[in-house]
């Protein structure tokens, strides 16, 4: 994208683009990225003044935040957070498998994220020498997130299988629970230590120790032994890394230098409500009882096993 095709680019046949007059007016960016070259600093400022030329007749120019990205700036930007990066060398067969940003199992391949249903009657219990906190479930995802937020904290969370330990961590990166402020998802780096990974946990822990980069490493069905590694590497004085490991787990210990949380699922109202969510058509006694209620002519058959 050289000078000479910006104004081509934004202003076909003489014309602004409305999209981009349209972002004007919301105050929004418009950002060119080429991954065809690298550009020195002044043929970068030549770019980005033809990107404002090309605003001269835009009524809200002022408003529009404008940028041009060469590959290497955007290579700069991928590489300062971790979880687009290991997602962009999975992609690209860089030497990793099974690492990326921590993501909703909801809808992989539109990225939707559906709301976190909770039971009314789950919680989490801090767990700690010789004594539990119970707390509900929009306390413990702030509790986790004060906590991950800070480098060098480990955490780990255990629950039998199936109480939705995987979902809950998902959580603490999305909004719409608990007061505190998400998790921010261009920051993690998972794993599920179940498949096959490369690099290690360990190895990965150490790279981004290294590196100084600021992660939330979070390994799923880790073990206890695997934990203990990674506590050594992440609660290191150099690190900017903060842990969490998560494991069906029934040991009463605690575990050195970490906090350690318990999910216990609740009786089924989670299941209820997802279900009268997702589907609205079902009646509340189909839901709840399985069979359609007495004269019942005028209601749909959702009650099937299909």
């Amino acid at each position: 994208m050289p000078v000479s095709e910006i104004d081509k680019e934004m202003r076909p046949q003489g014309v602004l683009r409305p999209a981009i007059a349209e972002l004007a007016l919301m105050g929004g960016a418009y950002v060119i990225v080429s991954a065809q070259g690298s550009v020195t600093d002044s043929a970068l400022a030549d770019r980005l003044a033809a990107m404002r030329t090309a605003l001269d007749d835009c009524e809200h120019a002022s408003q529009l935040k404008t940028d041009f990205y060469d590959r290497e700036r955007l290579a700069v930007w991928t590489n300062a957070f971790p979880g687009a990066a290991t997602w962009v060398r999975g992609r690209i067969g860089g030497g990793m498998s099974g690492w990326g940003p921590i993501r909703t199992w909801a809808d992989i391949s539109t990225d939707v994220i559906s709301d976190y249903v909770v039971s009314e009657d789950a919680h989490v219990s801090e767990e700690k020498q010789g004594s539990q906190e119970k707390l509900a479930i929009p306390e413990a995802l702030d509790r986790l997130r004060a906590l991950l937020g800070q480098p060098r904290q480990c955490v780990r969370l255990i629950g039998m299988s199936g109480v939705g330990k995987t979902r809950f961590v998902e959580a603490m990166f999305e909004g719409g629970i608990g007061d505190g402020a998400p998790l921010d998802p261009a920051l993690s780096v998972y794993t599920d230590f179940s498949g096959d990974i490369t690099p290690s946990a360990n190895e990965m822990a150490r790279r981004l120790v290294d590196a100084g980069h600021r992660a939330i490493l979070i390994v799923d069905n880790c073990k206890p032994d695997t934990h203990g590694d990674l506590v050594k590497i992440c609660s290191s004085p150099q690190s900017r890394v903060s842990l969490l490991t998560v494991e069906y787990d029934v040991r009463d210990d605690v575990p050195e230098h970490t906090d350690v949380f318990r999910l216990t699922t609740g009786a089924g109202s989670a299941i209820e409500h997802w279900l009268e969510r997702e589907f609205p058509h079902v009646s509340q006694v189909c839901r709840f009882r399985g069979k359609p209620p007495p004269n019942s002519e005028m209601m749909p058959p959702p009650c099937s096993e299909k």
